[in-house]
């Protein structure tokens, strides 16, 4: 016990060096540890988004960038301009029936103020909730033009309930939609319990909600049916309802990825042959969500042997930095450990006495990279939501 004491008054004595070994080897902890973490946890994500209870979905888009397409039907990340094909291919899914076609349509976001954070809007079917087996805490699902079902982190950022309105962000569907004044305001009608997923920050409507938000149709006032700029009003209500209609026909109105679940793995298998050597010149294409993030991990683990080679390097720098710190400081402490032996402290006793010093400072380097780890994964969970993984 007195040899504890002693190492730990020693440690108390010289501040700087306890703080700058604790420092070196608290940050040489921290990172492989946090770096494995975030792999882990990004592989896990994704993995869990890509998997369908079970099963793995086909996604649908414009060919072009395979990650961007992915990355926009399961975590609703923008995808570059001209990636809208007409409604007419979910149409064709539908009727050949070997597969449940769930369309996607995401322009737009949501947003309390210019400066607020931002949530993409978006338009699908109820089915795409069945699909996620998402909850809700409040109310139900949309049901008419206009509605609106927040997720968690959604309803918290736009203090929004069942019942509210949300306004979509005023740079969005104004451009498209010259004949309108504002942007029209969305109905909540439920609230869906925290998935810890990129669902907790969208705002889900219907199909035709998400067009006439992005300005491909508009409703008049009942009255002025010939003035065809005149809006009516900022929302839709059961009085202006039926005023409302669509620039384009329906087969040609927008969408930018549809998520397909094959009947069975030979329609999937089909699906995704004809794609690749029916079709190869169409302007769609059809991925396999599990098989493309498997690669998008390949390259984050590729990446990650990177960073693992070089915090070896820098652990074993460390080591040699700690060992040489060590071995100047028995040199300088000769005069006082030699003191300690003649009042009769056994030089065991004083190996032990400096082997007490070093697991004090290790025990205190491994509470602040744990420390600095559990921040981290605090930070970068919120960080992950906001980027839609």
């Amino acid at each position: 016990m007195n040899i504890l004491r002693l190492a730990w008054h020693y440690l108390r004595f010289h501040k700087a060096k306890t703080a700058i070994l604790v420092a070196c080897i608290g940050l040489t902890i921290y990172l492989p540890v946090t770096s494995q973490w975030l792999v882990g946890e990004f592989e896990a994500r994704m993995g869990a988004r890509a998997r369908v209870s079970g099963e793995t979905p086909l996604v649908i888009g414009m060919r072009g960038g395979r990650f961007d397409l992915v990355l926009h039907a399961l975590n609703f990340r923008s995808v570059p301009e001209g990636s809208e094909f007409g409604a007419a291919e979910l149409d064709r899914l539908r009727a050949d029936g070997h597969s449940t076609a769930i369309p996607l349509y995401i322009r737009d976001h949501a947003a309390k103020g210019s400066r607020g954070p931002r949530f993409p809007i978006v338009g699908t079917s109820p089915d795409y909730l069945e699909l996620r087996q998402l909850q809700f805490a409040q109310g139900g699902p949309m049901t008419l033009l206009g509605d609106c079902v927040l997720g968690a982190e959604a309803a918290r950022e736009l203090e929004a309930a069942v019942g509210d309105k949300v306004q979509p962000s005023l740079d969005m569907g104004l451009e498209a939609n010259e004949m309108a004044n504002v942007p029209v305001r969305l109905k909540v009608v439920g609230v869906l319990a925290p998935a810890h997923t990129a669902d907790d920050s969208a705002v889900f409507t219907g199909l035709k909600t998400a067009w006439i938000v992005a300005g491909h149709g508009h409703g008049h006032d009942p009255g002025e049916e010939h003035n065809a700029a005149l809006l009516v009003d900022d929302h839709i209500n059961a009085d202006n309802l039926a005023h409302f209609h669509f620039h384009l026909p329906p087969e040609k109105l927008p969408l930018t990825a549809i998520i397909a679940l094959p009947r069975s793995r030979d329609a999937a298998i089909q699906q995704e042959g004809m794609d690749r050597y029916l079709r190869p010149e169409a302007p769609l294409q059809v991925l396999a969500p599990e098989r493309v993030v498997g690669e998008l991990i390949e390259v984050v683990f590729q990446a990650k042997r990177f960073v693992d080679a070089n915090q070896v390097a820098v652990a074993i720098c460390t080591k040699l930095f700690v060992a040489l710190v060590v071995w100047l400081s028995v040199r300088l402490r000769r005069e006082e450990l030699e003191t300690l032996y003649q009042m009769g402290c056994a030089r065991l006793q004083i190996f032990w006495m400096i082997t007490s010093e070093l697991a004090f400072i290790m025990i205190l380097s491994t509470a602040l990279a744990l420390s600095g780890a559990w921040w981290t994964a605090n930070y970068v969970e919120g960080l992950v939501k906001g980027m839609g993984f």
